[in-house]
């Protein structure tokens, strides 16, 4: 349908060589046919009806499309249409007989449809992309405290490796005040024997 939308012949060309269902309709009951016609690619239309489209479906608003080809004004390209197609004349083109003018009332009721399709698919769209923002900023928020808890816990290792490393050097300060204390204990006994040696020696 976007294809024919486009007016793309050589993907309408493309997409027929795999036989899709070319009458399937989307939700305003609208044919490929109604998308070309609507946006005057009377050419892709030809295209589209000799290769089995329908050209007597109506939309959702009773339109074939034909009448969204008169409708939206493009009426050269609708007399060219009905030229190539010799068995479609201007009575059988038409759903029902009605003035241009009601078909274009219809059709802006149509297109007023459509618009309401589009602005609820916006719609959708604008709460999809609410619901993926709201979503990064709760993984952010989730990121950002996993860093700061670990930012924390990498603080307190490095704090408990400092309070072990001040108390080993505590520790090692000890021991050797202690041998200091040992050695100076070991020095006086020492002096003393010698000195009570010498006096025990003077005495003989």
């Amino acid at each position: 349908m976007l294809a024919a939308a486009q007016g793309s012949a050589p993907s309408i060309q493309v997409l027929l060589e795999f036989k899709p269902q070319i009458n399937q309709v989307d939700c305003l009951s609208r044919t490929a046919l109604h998308w070309a016609a609507a946006h005057g690619h009377s050419e892709v239309m030809l295209m589209l009806t000799e290769a089995g489209a329908n050209i007597y479906l109506v939309d959702a608003k009773k339109l074939n499309p034909a009448e969204v080809l008169l409708a939206r004004g493009f009426r050269k390209g609708y007399e060219w249409l009905n030229t190539k197609l010799s068995f479609l004349e201007t009575p059988i083109l038409l759903s029902q007989p009605k003035e241009v003018g009601n078909v274009t009332q219809d059709l802006e009721v149509a297109t007023k449809v459509e618009g309401e399709v589009e602005n609820k698919t916006e719609k959708q769209r604008e709460e999809n992309y609410q619901m993926r923002e709201n979503q990064e900023q709760r993984e952010k928020e989730e990121r950002e405290r996993r860093e700061k808890e670990e930012s924390e816990e990498r603080q307190q290792e490095e704090m408990h490796k400092i309070e072990n490393r001040k108390q080993e050097e505590e520790q090692k300060a000890r021991e050797v005040e202690l041998q200091k204390a040992n050695e100076k204990d070991e020095l006086d006994r020492t002096m003393r024997e010698t000195m009570e040696n010498e006096e025990n020696a003077r005495k003989k």
